[in-house]
């Protein structure tokens, strides 16, 4: 009986405390003066080091949504790095931009890449959560990259094998190796890279175990998992990892095996809603000599540039 009560007790408490955090929690007030991109990323709680720049309407031309700072025809400004002026075309009037981030430490969340999931709560626990996440970013890595016409050595890999759970420090880490060539040599188009090795060139993601809200990015009450971005140290990301030969320039050389926003945008469009990918600038190849140049968010594939127009 004493037991029943302590256990009473304890989903009381449990209970509570659960309520006493919703109660607290209000939706975000989207600001339609700014990108979709600045209200993604304060929704997240990701600070205010990044603000949208302020760009003449007749500058942007049909590259962007004015309204929203979306890039318009994404695989084709994929293609030619319509971004920020670089390439050619309408986007010209955007080189104009500064973010002024230079000053930013590495720690600071507008020069990291990361990214950000509100999942909806089906019952599962937070870890399973998270151990749910990391097993879709694992697949739709795997589908994305041989999509685009390269092997990894998981195709046929039970997805366990290449699902790293670290209980004590709450997070899960998936990786696919990348072979280019349809061959068993990791990243074989870049020299400097050692091949033969699958730890050579993989595709990693590290995902924490998230918080419960009852909100999600547009403001539609619910229960949702939140995977966050906003801490210096423990937040969700996903990078490409290039390992070179014993002596090699790797700070000097470029690590360009693919356009790696491509898989990106795939990735996103797998996950789908309510899932973003920030890109920092000047950190993701789009060709052996181009990087995006501008922060960016990625949602289902589309491209979000922290940009509005007067």
């Amino acid at each position: 009986m004493i037991a029943d009560k302590i256990k009473c007790g304890l989903v009381l408490v449990a209970l509570t405390a659960s309520m006493g955090v919703f109660a607290k929690e209000k939706p975000f007030q989207y600001i339609e003066k700014n990108s979709r991109a600045w209200n993604i990323w304060s929704a997240a709680g990701m600070g205010n080091d990044l603000q949208d720049q302020v760009v003449p309407s007749d500058k942007i031309g049909d590259f962007l949504d004015t309204k929203t700072g979306k890039v318009i025809d994404t695989a084709s400004n994929i293609n030619t790095l319509k971004l920020g002026g670089v390439g050619g075309g309408t986007a010209t009037g955007l080189g104009l931009l500064s973010f002024a981030l230079d000053a930013l430490g590495p720690e600071k969340q507008p020069m990291r890449n990361s990214f950000w999931y509100w999942m909806k709560d089906t019952g599962q626990t937070a870890e399973e959560a998270r151990d749910e996440l990391a097993k879709r970013l694992l697949v739709a890595a795997r589908k994305v990259i041989i999509g685009n016409e390269f092997t990894t050595d998981s195709e046929s890999d039970p997805i366990e094998w290449h699902l790293n759970v670290i209980a004590k420090a709450n997070l899960a880490v998936s990786l696919v190796s990348i072979f280019s060539g349809g061959t068993s040599e990791g990243c074989s188009q870049v020299p400097w890279i050692n091949d033969g090795s699958f730890s050579n060139c993989q595709f990693k993601s590290v995902v924490y175990t998230p918080k419960k809200v009852k909100f999600d990015f547009d403001g539609t009450e619910g229960n949702y998992w939140f995977f966050s971005a906003s801490d210096k140290v423990i937040f969700n990301n996903i990078n490409f990892i290039f390992i070179a030969k014993q002596g090699a320039p790797s700070k000097k050389m470029p690590s360009y095996l693919f356009n790696e926003l491509i898989i990106l945008d795939g990735i996103s469009k797998e996950i789908g809603d309510g899932f973003y990918i920030y890109i920092a600038p000047n950190t993701t190849y789009v060709s052996p000599d181009k990087k995006v140049p501008y922060p960016m968010l990625i949602e289902k594939g589309e491209h979000l540039l922290f940009v509005r127009a007067k």
